[in-house]
Order: C-alpha cells, then structure tokens, then sequence
C-alpha cells in the first residue's frame, strides 16, 4: 500500500512539474511575441522618422529650386528676386526648424517607446525567473514527500520484521516446551 502512495506521489510531483514547465513555455512564449511586436513597433517608427527627414530634405531642395529660378529669372526683375529669395529663405528657415522640432518630437517617441518596452522585456524576464523558482519549489516539496514515505515504509517494515523475529523465537520456545 505505502508503495503504492509513493509511486503516486511522485507520479503527481511529475506531473505537477511538468505542468508548471509547460506554464513557464507558454508564458515565456508569450513575453517573446509581445517582445517581437515590440522590436516591429521600435523598427515602424524609426521608419516613420526616416520619412519625415526624407519629406522634410524634398521640401528644402524644393525651395531652392524655386529660389534659383526666380533669380535666373531676369536681371531686369534682380530687386523684386532679391525680395523673393528674402521671402523664401525665411520660408525655408521655418521649415527647416519645423522639419527639425518633428524629428526631434519622433525621436522623442522612438525612445519612449524603447523604454517602455524594455521594461516589458525587463517584467518578462523577472516573470521567467519566477516560474523556475516556483517549479523548483514544487519539485523540492516533491523530494520531501517521497524521502518522508521512503522514512515511513522503512519504518514499517523495521516493525514487521522485529514482529516476525519475534513470533519465530516463541514458536521456537513452544517447540521445546512441545518436545
């Protein structure tokens, strides 16, 4: 009967481990698709950001075309180009600042987002960390409870086996009493 617990004790602390191995994948897969969508969202924006820059260097190259042929224009009309190049270089310096204060503004983003998904990162580590612990935990209370009945069978059979000592010796003393 006792063998029987034992085997049944360490056939549910197996099964208890592997369930909580199986817990410890699945969660550890989860922290990997969240940290993929993460490293995919990092990738976006820093995509995005190159696209503002980009926009930002057609305006500015845009702008001096213009400015180039308004000057070629006509001498006669050199005064009135002078004015408009004025006009467009302010036009162009606001853009040129604005251009700026957006990629800085994305950049800004960018790395508010990084941090906050390496502190997702950092949470799923500890989680994993957690898991082992809890499943080592688990399978050491499950060495304690086979050492403890491994204890008790010993136990019994020390007991049964002093019972038979015992019955052969008074049926040894009835036998001489008999002869």
């Amino acid at each position: 009967k006792l063998k029987k617990e034992l085997a049944a004790v360490v056939e549910d602390s197996k099964k208890e481990a592997k369930k909580k191995a199986a817990e410890a994948a699945e969660k550890s897969k989860v922290l990997e698709v969240a940290a993929q969508k993460a490293r995919e969202e990092a990738t976006k924006s820093k995509k995005e950001l190159a696209v503002v820059v980009e926009g930002s260097k057609k305006n500015v190259a845009t702008l001096a075309a213009k400015v180039a042929e308004k000057v070629k224009s006509s001498e006669a009309a050199a005064q009135e180009a002078r004015e408009e190049a004025a006009k467009l270089k302010k036009e162009l310096a606001a853009v040129v600042e604005d251009s700026k204060k957006e990629a800085k503004k994305k950049a800004a983003e960018a790395a508010e987002k990084s941090k906050v998904l390496e502190v997702a990162a950092q949470k799923a580590r500890e989680e994993a960390t957690k898991s082992k612990k809890e499943l080592a935990v688990v399978v050491e209370g499950s060495k304690k409870n086979v050492a403890t009945l491994a204890a008790k069978v010993a136990e019994k059979v020390k007991s049964s086996e002093a019972a038979a000592q015992e019955a052969r010796e008074e049926a040894a003393k009835l036998k001489k009493e008999l002869a």
